[in-house]
């Protein structure tokens, strides 16, 4: 009898230590400290800063007011994704969630998008729709891509005013505005998926 109770208690133990053993083990809760940039248009790339993301995605995701967001890239600290295409104009959550549960919230703003036979008419709509006043501006091409023509980089300028940029790819539907700020770094082109031989303008 000694022997079975001693057999049971040595169990419980044995159980008790690894249910805490679980526990300490948990996956931390992923942190978001930077989202750059933090407004676009959809498909624009851009990228996540924290802690705790884990080494790989497995089945970890990030979202963008509810939907999946592409992710190009995925480690512990960063993550680099792409603004999902069924989002309207709008203010947005952006969250990770991993083993660890979801993250903390971070707000990005997505610009409505605009597609045009040229990128001219595209680049007005955009401007004007973010109330910028286009009189006296001129618009010219600062590159296209050797690579793919398909790619190119448009600028808008007017004395007195920032120069605005705007990257343009062309699909079936026309020239669509894929990112637009004053100015662009090489890693941002990457992430919206831009030929590398298309250069940020300096």
């Amino acid at each position: 009898m000694f022997v079975v109770r001693t057999s049971r208690s040595v169990a419980v133990l044995i159980a008790a230590v690894l249910l805490l053993v679980a526990a300490g083990c948990g996956a931390p809760k992923p942190v978001i400290k930077s989202v750059k940039p933090d407004e676009g248009l959809i498909r624009t790339g851009f990228k996540i800063s924290g802690t705790s993301f884990d080494k790989t995605q497995k089945k970890s995701t990030v979202t963008v007011g509810g939907k999946k967001a592409p992710v190009l890239s995925w480690s512990d600290t960063s993550i680099e994704a792409t603004v999902p295409i069924k989002l309207r104009a709008g203010k947005y959550p952006v969250v990770v969630t991993t083993d660890g549960g979801p993250s903390n919230k971070v707000t990005y703003t997505v610009f409505a998008t605009f597609t045009g036979s040229t990128p001219l008419p595209a680049m007005l709509e955009f401007l004007k729709n973010r109330k910028i006043d286009t009189e006296g501006m001129s618009f010219s091409v600062v590159a296209t891509s050797a690579r793919n023509p398909d790619w190119k980089l448009d600028k808008a300028e007017k004395a007195g005013e920032p120069t605005y940029y705007f990257l343009f790819h062309k699909t079936a539907d026309g020239w669509t505005l894929v990112d637009f700020g004053t100015d662009f770094t090489a890693e941002e082109m990457k992430i919206d998926g831009a030929p590398s031989d298309l250069k940020p303008p300096t």
